[in-house]
């Protein structure tokens, strides 16, 4: 170990090879095991990790998130999530495709969004509350977006039963 990581601390070294034994099989049953841990201690979560838990099985994610009371990371996940189904950042959630007319359809996890609204709803401070707003907001602008997308799938999908059934008569 001390040849690969040098002179860094006895701390620093143990991240850096956690996060390399972790990388070396990053399934998403070692992934819960270190997060899990991780996230019952006091530390925060490694950039590196959240990266691969959320592009390995990001609703599992929101939801260890929740279960460990780290409200705002299930948020911030949320948040994203929601944002790479709408076309933003898609890679960083492993998603094949995103929410449009002529794609597959896209599903989000909403019992895990209503999981995290519900423990944010019992809380009375600031932050719990603009966090609520936050995840509400960005919900309420996705059920707008897949409305519209519907409706141009509608239109999409008719507009070619009518032309194929024009061009066969």
């Amino acid at each position: 170990i001390n040849a690969e990581y040098g002179d860094k601390g006895v701390v620093e070294r143990a991240w850096m090879y956690l996060q390399h034994q972790t990388e070396r099989s990053p399934t998403w049953a070692n992934l819960r095991q270190v997060l899990s841990q991780i996230l019952s201690a006091p530390y925060p979560v490694p950039f590196w990790l959240l990266k691969l838990c959320r592009k390995e099985n990001p609703a599992a994610t929101i939801r260890l998130c929740a279960q460990y009371s780290n409200l705002e990371l299930a948020v911030q996940l949320s948040v994203g999530y929601i944002g790479a189904v709408s076309g933003r950042e898609t890679s960083d959630y492993g998603l094949p495709n995103t929410l449009q007319s002529n794609q597959p359809p896209v599903y989000l996890p909403y019992t895990v969004f209503d999981q995290v609204l519900y423990q944010l709803k019992g809380k009375q401070d600031r932050v719990s509350r603009d966090l609520y707003e936050e995840l509400i907001t960005e919900t309420t602008a996705h059920f707008a977006l897949l409305e519209r997308v519907s409706q141009d799938h509608d239109l999409l999908h008719n507009n070619t039963l009518h032309t194929t059934a024009t061009a066969m008569s």
